[in-house]
C-alpha cells in the first residue's frame, strides 16, 4: 500500500484549498465534464456487482461481480467475497459473514507489520491465512512503483520468485482447492493487491477486460476516492505482464505456475451456467453431461481466455437479491501517504 500523509504546512493547506476552489469554479462551468470524469473514476454500482451493505463495520465489501466468463457461462458472485481488512467490523458484522454469507476462509495479503497494527475481528468458525504480497515491506510513496512490484516484486527466475510470484501462486492454489464455503480475501484498502488478484483469477475464468476494469474501480465508488485508475491497473500492470512475461496466459503458467488441473478446478468452483434448461456443456464442439463437466479432461485449454465456440451449460445457482447501492465510505488511515483529497468521513453505526 501507498502512503498518503496529512498535509501539515499551512502554505500547503493554503494551496490545496485555492485548488479546490479552482476545481469547482471549473466544475460549475463544465458540470457535463465533471460529471463524465467522475462517472468514469467511480461507476455506478450495479445488479451484477453485489455490493454487501448489510455488515456493520465492513467497508469496500462486495462479492465477485457476475459477469459473464468461459463459453458465456456466470462467474457464481457467491463463492468470493473482497473488501478492505476487518479490523472495523462489529461482533454481529463477523457473525453475519458466518452465517449469512458462509464464510469459513479469510485471506489477509497485508504484511505482517500491517496486520499487527488493525489486526482482523475474528469470524465464527473461520481459518484465517496471511499471505503478504509485498514480503515485509509494503510501503510506497509512489502508486506507479507499487503497481511494478505488484507483478513480480523480487522475481530473479524460477528457483526465486520472490514474495510476490509465491503469493499469487499459493492465492490461486487455494482458491483451486477450497471447496466449502465462502472465500474472504482483503488487504489494507481492498483495493491494490486485492485487485491484481481478482484480476488474475477473473483472467483464468474467461473475465472480459472492461468487466474487470469495471469491478477494480468500484473500490473508488465504494471508498468515496479516486486512487485506482485505467493506467496503474490496465497500464502498469498489465502492461508489464504483456511485456515482461509474453502476455497474461504465459504469467499465470508458466511464471505463476497455475496448472491445468488448478485452471479446470478454478472454472468449476466460480462458474455457472446461465442456461436452466441444458444439461450439458458444448465446447469446441464436444458435448459433456454437467455431470462430467467439472473434470479437468471436459475443460478447454488451460488458460485460454474464451474457447472458439460459444458454450451451453448449466448448473444450480443460489438465489441471489439484486444488489443495492452501496453507502460504504471509509476515511483511509493516515499512513497512506499520496497527497490525495481524503474521503467522506465512515459512518457511525
Amino acid at each position: 500500500m501507498s502512503h498518503r500523509p496529512v498535509r501539515s504546512s499551512a502554505f500547503l493547506r493554503a494551496s490545496s484549498t485555492a485548488v479546490a476552489a479552482a476545481a469547482v469554479l471549473g466544475a460549475v462551468a463544465f458540470p457535463s465534464a465533471a460529471a463524465h470524469a467522475d462517472a468514469a473514476a467511480q461507476p455506478a454500482l450495479t445488479a451484477q456487482d453485489h455490493a454487501i451493505t448489510d455488515v456493520p463495520g465492513m467497508v469496500n465489501g462486495r462479492e465477485l461481480g457476475a459477469f459473464t466468463g468461459l463459453g458465456g457461462q456466470r462467474v457464481d458472485a457467491s463463492r468470493l467475497i473482497r473488501s478492505e481488512s476487518l479490523d472495523k467490523i462489529t461482533a454481529a458484522g463477523a457473525q453475519t459473514l458466518a452465517s449469512k454469507y458462509h464464510v469459513d476462509l479469510v485471506i489477509d495479503l497485508r504484511t505482517p507489520t500491517q496486520v499487527a497494527a488493525k489486526p482482523d475481528v475474528a469470524i465464527p468458525g473461520a481459518k484465517d491465512v496471511d499471505i503478504s504480497m509485498f514480503g515485509a515491506d509494503g510501503n510506497y510513496s509512489d502508486d506507479t512503483a507499487m503497481y511494478h512490484d505488484l507483478v513480480d516484486k523480487g522475481y530473479v527466475d524460477a528457483s526465486d520468485r520472490g514474495p510476490m510470484i509465491s503469493a499469487y501462486a499459493q492465492v490461486l492454489q487455494i482458491l483451486a482447492t477450497h471447496t466449502s464455503g465462502t472465500v474472504l480475501i482483503h488487504c489494507s484498502h481492498g483495493m491494490d493487491r486485492t485487485g491484481t488478484v481478482v484480476d488474475l483469477l477473473d483472467r483464468v475464468l474467461g473475465v472480459d477486460s472492461a468487466d474487470i476494469l469495471h469491478d477494480y474501480l468500484l473500490s473508488n465508488t465504494q471508498l468515496g476516492v479516486t486512487w485506482a485508475t485505467p493506467a496503474l491497473l490496465q497500464g502498469t500492470f498489465e502492461s508489464d505482464i504483456a511485456t515482461k512475461y509474453a502476455g497474461m496466459d504465459s504469467y499465470l503458467s508458466k511464471t505463476i505456475g497455475v496448472t491445468p488441473a488448478e485452471a479446470a478446478a478454478l472454472r468449476s468452483r466460480f462458474l455457472v451456467s446461465n442456461d436452466a434448461s441444458a444439461s450439458a456443456i458444448t465446447v469446441d464442439g464436444v458435448t459433456v453431461p454437467l455431470a462430467a463437466a467439472s473434470s479437468p479432461a471436459a475443460r478447454p485449454s488451460p488458460l485460454r481466455s474464451r474457447p472458439s465456440r460459444a458454450a451451453t451449460c448449466t448448473s444450480r445457482r443460489r438465489t441471489r437479491q439484486p444488489a443495492r447501492p452501496s453507502t460504504c465510505r471509509a476515511t483511509p488511515p493516515s499512513s497512506r501517504s499520496r497527497p490525495r483529497t481524503a474521503p467522506p468521513p465512515e459512518p457511525t453505526g
